[in-house]
């Protein structure tokens, strides 16, 4: 289960893979992205002091897993 907050990163993390680009947080957003990274579905670089995090190759897969599961399933119906 995702925390709001994680929901909230993920999906902006998503929107700016669109862009193939990061996103920032806030500082009270890091253990929340952080969690999301253990988790394999970010990855984090540094930009000097700032964390970046963007979209995991995982991350990508897991969401288009899931949408070939939400495609076919409701082809079914």
């Amino acid at each position: 289960m995702l925390t709001e907050a994680q929901e909230r990163i993920a999906a902006y993390a998503v929107a700016a893979s669109h862009e193939d680009a990061g996103i920032t947080v806030n500082p009270e957003d890091l253990p929340d992205a952080e969690q999301l990274r253990e988790r394999g579905w970010l990855d984090r670089t540094m930009d000097g002091d700032e964390a970046v995090y963007r979209l995991s190759r995982r991350g990508k897969t897991a969401l288009e897993m899931n949408a070939l599961t939400t495609i076919s399933g409701s082809d079914l119906n």
